[in-house]
């Protein structure tokens, strides 16, 4: 009886913390070439006025991994406990390495189960301050698709704002919201989607040589 109740309740933190990952831990700077991170973190994500009338929240763990396979081009994977995974890529338009300033874009797809699955596009554009090399804040806008295949869409508008700090490894903060463009679509009216979309995290991430 205790595994049945102990499985029920993780089946249900799955279902209430399946959402799109919007959360970013990431400078503008790129992950030098031929070089990795790994990263983890906690978060409470969720969405807010539900398409089907609630609101549904959860504690969510993220893993990602970064590699840079050029001079201002990296790639990453991050997967979460919400059975979500985004694949994404960033090229660095401003600065290096060592710039008190950069600017970068991105592009990202993946998906995740909500009853059915949602598939999602991300196109960001990261923008950050390093004051220092042990501190480095953050903005990272961006558009967001997603849907049901068959089902119809949803375009979302939203924004990281962060800080990381640390010189090696990195201790971070990320706060992240964004909010649908237009009414919703008929076919998605009773899925586990929303108007709102928001991701509150702690991380560390841990350089790969």
């Amino acid at each position: 009886m205790a595994i049945t109740r102990t499985s029920f309740f993780l089946l249900g933190l799955i279902l209430v913390s399946s959402c799109a990952q919007i959360s970013s831990f990431q400078s503008a700077r790129t992950t030098p070439k031929n070089e990795g991170e790994f990263g983890a973190s906690i978060n409470v994500a969720g969405i807010s006025d539900g398409f089907d009338g609630g609101s549904y929240g959860g504690g969510v763990v993220e893993l990602w991994g970064r590699y840079g396979v050029g001079e201002k081009t990296d790639l990453g994977l991050k997967l979460s406990t919400g059975l979500t995974f985004v694949f994404d890529v960033k090229q660095q338009l401003v600065g290096d390495q060592q710039s008190k300033f950069a600017l970068a874009i991105g592009g990202a797809a993946g998906g995740f189960l909500a009853g059915e699955f949602v598939h999602q596009f991300h196109l960001p554009l990261y923008l950050s301050l390093h004051p220092s090399e042990r501190i480095a804040w953050y903005l990272t806008p961006r558009f967001i698709n997603q849907g049901i295949f068959g089902q119809g869409n949803v375009n979302y508008l939203g924004s990281s704002i962060g800080v990381l700090f640390g010189r090696k490894v990195k201790f971070g903060i990320d706060l992240s919201y964004a909010g649908a463009l237009a009414n919703t679509p008929e076919g998605l009216q009773d899925s586990n989607l929303g108007v709102g979309l928001f991701n509150i995290g702690w991380g560390v991430k841990v350089p790969i040589k």
